[in-house]
């Protein structure tokens, strides 16, 4: 087996990786993360669970943002470590493994970059009434574009970068104006059950961390060069700073609800969950600001999810390198007609949710596996030993709600 693990000398240091323009990449790695999770589905289920569980939803979060990170350094430190993708550990951990990796997380990301280009369209119908169809083929047209730069990395860390400092502001805005009951949190988390809780965690956990998302981060990070054991702090900050990201804006849309849904007389449509509670926290501006937030979380959803499900196919044929900036066009074509004939990107956000959950348990213990083997990592690697534990219990437990989900899935085709 040949290693292709970067065996240059320690040399590219913080400072270092400053002054080569590398912690841009770094920066926009941790973006491309974070929003790659934010998209439709992440701002609808975040409403929905605050409805239920009110200001227990907090803690929930909480709970949710210590499990993320335990699956992004489980994820991250071997794959920038080694300098290979996701799918090439996995060939190495057992011949073959790697390609059922590219085929399960592959079809997924294909299910939901469908879903997440029928959020672009949602987005621009709220801002501008006009036909879904339109709105679709609109909605892949701007992806699109951001794949048309000669640079497309730069073009995808500025992009990211921007908009998720957008969504981060206009949330923050609704928050404030919502003035959210802060301290109603302990006593609503004191009369909830923490049973009823559990899959909720894991519905959240499988949409921020799940499948393709784990891996966004690193793959950029590869593709920038940050790899290695004279990276590997950068590889864990970045990995943080993307779980700290989303965190904020968790918090920042459930504090926007929290405040909203505890005043009496609020509108809650059932079928537009987010959308009615920016627009009952900050009024007709508030609708307009949901439509922005719905726009920039899809658009990054769109471009997060087309780049990594392409860098799996770089181990198939040497096209997809070569070709990189074209293939990823294609995907996000073919993701904007199905869309438009199939419509109905609701539910189709509902369906990817799911099953990107459903895979999060084989993802993750294939990466255990691998940052445990000597063989693929060295003996100089060194894997924190209690996020080895913490993450086989995140792989029992969110295994077990995988399978729990199953019949709940079925119902949905």
């Amino acid at each position: 087996m040949s290693d292709n693990r970067n065996t240059a000398p320690i040399k590219n240091t913080a400072a270092a990786a400053i002054a080569s323009g590398s912690i841009t990449a770094v920066i926009g790695a941790a973006f491309l993360m974070a929003t790659s999770t934010i998209g439709p589905g992440f701002l609808n289920n975040t409403v929905v669970f605050t409805k239920q569980y009110m200001g227990a939803m907090f803690i929930l979060i909480v709970i949710c943002v210590g499990l993320d990170v335990v699956i992004h350094q489980n994820v991250w430190r071997p794959i920038c470590y080694t300098g290979k993708r996701g799918q090439d550990v996995a060939n190495d951990l057992c011949p073959g493994l790697g390609y059922f990796f590219i085929a399960l997380i592959g079809i997924v990301g294909f299910i939901a970059n469908i879903g997440n280009v029928g959020g672009v369209a949602l987005a621009l119908q709220m801002l501008v009434d006009i036909n879904p169809k339109i709105a679709t083929l609109i909605g892949g047209g701007v992806s699109l574009s951001i794949f048309l730069s000669n640079d497309i990395k730069a073009a995808m860390d500025k992009l990211t970068i921007f908009l998720g400092a957008l969504m981060i502001m206009l949330c923050l805005y609704v928050a404030i104006t919502s003035a959210p009951p802060i301290s109603k949190i302990p006593a609503d988390f004191a009369n909830t059950q923490f049973s009823d809780m559990l899959m909720p965690i894991i519905a959240i956990v499988g949409g921020s961390a799940g499948a393709y998302l784990s891996l966004a981060g690193p793959h950029r990070l590869i593709d920038a060069g940050v790899t290695g054991p004279e990276n590997n702090n950068l590889v864990v900050k970045s990995a943080i700073l993307g779980c700290g990201v989303g965190a904020i804006m968790r918090i920042l849309l459930f504090l926007a609800a929290f405040g909203v849904l505890s005043k009496a007389g609020v509108m809650y449509d059932t079928a537009n969950p987010a959308a009615s509670v920016f627009k009952s926290g900050a009024g007709s501006v508030g609708y307009i600001f949901f439509g922005v937030v719905l726009f920039a979380a899809a658009t990054t959803s769109v471009v997060g999810c087309s780049f990594t499900c392409v860098s799996l196919l770089k181990s198939l044929h040497r096209v997809f390198t070569e070709q990189e900036k074209y293939c990823i066009i294609i995907w996000i074509v073919l993701s904007t007609l199905l869309m438009t004939f199939a419509g109905r990107p609701a539910k189709v956000l509902v369906i990817s949710g799911v099953v990107n959950g459903l895979i999060l348990p084989a993802v993750l213990a294939i990466m255990l596996l691998v940052s445990r083997s000597k063989r693929l990592m060295g003996k100089d690697y060194r894997h924190p030993f209690y996020l080895t534990i913490l993450g086989w219990l995140v792989v029992v437990a969110t295994g077990y709600a995988a399978v729990r989900a199953i019949p709940s899935l079925l119902k949905l085709f």
